[in-house]
C-alpha cells in the first residue's frame, strides 16, 4: 500500500472496510471486530499478529469466526491500497482504532463499541473534540432553524466548537451559523463523505481549517436507516454537552439518541428548547432526564452558562464538580488558543450585531426575534436601531420587519 498505514491498521482497514468492488466476503461487523480484539488483549497480541499462521487460525477461532471468510478479508491488501490512493486523491484520510490520532473520547465514552475505523476530511486537529452538540429532526420550523443557527453563532464567537449531524435541517442550521463567525465545526457523516466534501458550501471551510467531516461509513456510502441512528451516539461521545432542537416524541434519531445518552453512566449535559411552539418530544425529554435550555445572557459565552446551570443541578443532587472539569479546562485551553489571533467584541452590541444578522436572513418581526434571542424587546429595539443607522439591517414596513443589508 503506497498510502501510510501502520501494520495494525493496514489489518483493521483489511478486516472492516468495505470496498464496492469487492463481493467475495462481507467485512466485520463492529460487534464481530470487537470480540476479536478481545481474543487478541487476551493473548497479549496485536491485530498485526494475525500474519503468523499460528496465532491466525487461534484467534479467529476462539472469536468464533470463519476461517476462510477472514483470510478473504485478509487477502485484499492490493484493492485496499487501490482505494486508499484513490480517496487520498480526493482529500479523505483513514484513521483506525489502533492509531494515536484516534479520538479519543470515543474510546473512553463507547469502549468496545467505537468504531473500528473513521474516514475523515479536514482538519484532523479537531479530532480532539470538545464543544456543542446541536440535534435536531430534519424537518423543523423557521423557530428552530433560528435558534440553532444563534447556538451556532454564539459557539463560535465563544471559541467552542459546534458538533453537528451534518444533517438537512438543525444540523446544517446550527453549522452554517458556527462557521458563518468563523467558528469551527465537527460534522459527522453518516453517508456520503465523497459527496460532503466536494460540496461548494464546505469548500471554503475545509481549506481553512475550520471544518472536520468524519464518518465510520464507506466514503461513497449512501443513506442507511441504520448508519444513522448509529453515528448519532458518536455526535454525543464527541461534545462535552449537548442541545435538543426539536424531537418527536418517542420515535426519530434525535428521540433515540437523546433517551440513549440521558440513560449512560457517563452522559453528557443534555439540554432541550423550550417555548410555545416546540415539539411534544422536547417536553417529554424533560421526563427522561434532559435540562431545561436557560433564558441566556447575549453578553456571556453560552458554554459558560450551560456548564453553570449544569453544576448548580449537580450541587442540588449531590454530584461534584469533577464531571464537569474536563469540559472546563478544555473550553479554557480553547480560548486561550485562539485569544491572539481573533477579535472579541468589546461591547455587548458588537456581540449581539452578527446574531442578529444570522436571524434575519429572512425579513422578521421584532417578536421572532425576541423569542428567538430570549431578550427584551426594549432592549432588542435599541440594538436594532443601531444596526439600522450603521447600514446592517433595514426595516421594512407594511407590515413591520427587519432583513439583513
Amino acid at each position: 500500500m503506497s498510502v501510510m498505514l501502520s501494520e495494525d491498521a493496514k489489518v483493521i482497514a483489511m478486516l472492516c472496510v468495505r470496498l464496492q468492488k469487492s463481493n467475495d466476503a462481507q467485512p466485520l461487523t463492529q460487534e464481530e471486530y470487537s470480540t476479536l480484539v478481545a481474543v487478541l488483549l487476551n493473548r497479549g497480541l496485536r491485530p498485526s499478529d494475525l500474519y503468523a499462521d499460528d496465532n491466525f487460525v487461534d484467534v479467529v477461532q476462539s472469536a468464533g469466526l470463519n476461517t476462510e471468510r477472514v483470510q478473504v478479508l485478509m487477502a485484499r491488501g492490493l484493492e485496499l491500497g487501490l482505494a486508499l490512493e484513490e480517496w487520498q486523491r480526493q482529500g479523505i484520510w483513514l484513521i483506525t482504532r489502533s492509531d494515536a490520532l484516534y479520538p479519543k473520547r470515543l474510546k473512553q465514552k463507547l469502549k468496545d463499541k467505537a468504531p473500528p475505523l473513521l474516514f475523515g476530511c479536514g482538519n484532523k486537529e479537531l479530532l480532539n473534540g470538545g464543544g456543542i452538540a446541536v440535534v435536531g429532526s430534519r424537518n423543523v420550523d423557521d423557530s428552530g432553524q433560528r435558534f440553532a443557527r444563534t447556538v451556532g453563532v454564539l459557539s463560535a464567537y465563544d471559541h467552542v466548537n459546534i458538533v453537528s449531524g451534518g444533517a438537512r435541517g438543525v444540523d446544517e442550521a446550527a453549522q452554517e451559523g458556527a462557521l458563518s463567525q468563523r467558528g469551527n465545526v465537527i460534522s459527522i457523516l453518516a453517508d456520503s463523505l465523497i459527496k460532503k466534501s466536494v460540496a461548494g458550501a464546505n469548500r471554503n471551510s475545509l481549506s481553512q481549517q475550520r471544518l472536520l467531516l468524519l464518518s465510520p461509513s464507506h466514503p461513497g456510502a449512501g443513506f442507511n436507516a441504520g448508519n444513522a441512528m448509529a453515528r448519532n451516539k458518536l455526535v454525543y461521545a464527541m461534545a462535552d454537552t449537548a442541545v435538543v432542537v426539536n424531537a418527536d416524541y418517542n420515535k426519530g434519531g434525535t428521540w433515540s439518541g437523546a433517551t440513549e445518552e440521558l440513560k449512560r453512566d457517563n452522559a453528557i449535559p443534555v439540554f432541550v428548547r423550550m417555548g410555545e411552539t416546540i415539539s411534544e418530544g422536547n417536553k417529554h425529554l424533560l421526563e427522561e432526564g434532559a435540562q431545561p435550555f436557560p433564558s441566556f445572557d447575549p453578553a456571556q459565552p453560552l458554554f459558560d452558562q450551560l456548564l453553570s446551570t449544569t453544576r448548580e443541578l449537580a450541587i442540588q443532587q449531590g454530584f461534584t464538580q469533577d464531571l464537569f472539569a474536563t469540559a472546563e479546562v478544555q473550553h479554557q485551553v480553547s480560548e486561550q488558543e485562539n485569544s491572539s489571533g481573533t477579535d472579541t467584541p468589546a461591547t455587548i452590541y458588537e456581540r449581539i450585531l452578527p446574531m442578529l444578522i444570522e436571524q434575519l436572513h429572512e425579513p422578521c418581526t421584532i417578536d421572532d426575534l425576541t423569542k428567538a434571542l430570549n431578550i427584551r424587546k426594549t432592549q432588542l429595539q435599541d440594538w436594532l436601531n443601531q444596526a439600522i443607522a450603521n447600514n446592517h439591517i433595514e426595516k421594512l414596513t407594511k407590515p413591520v420587519r427587519y432583513r439583513r443589508v
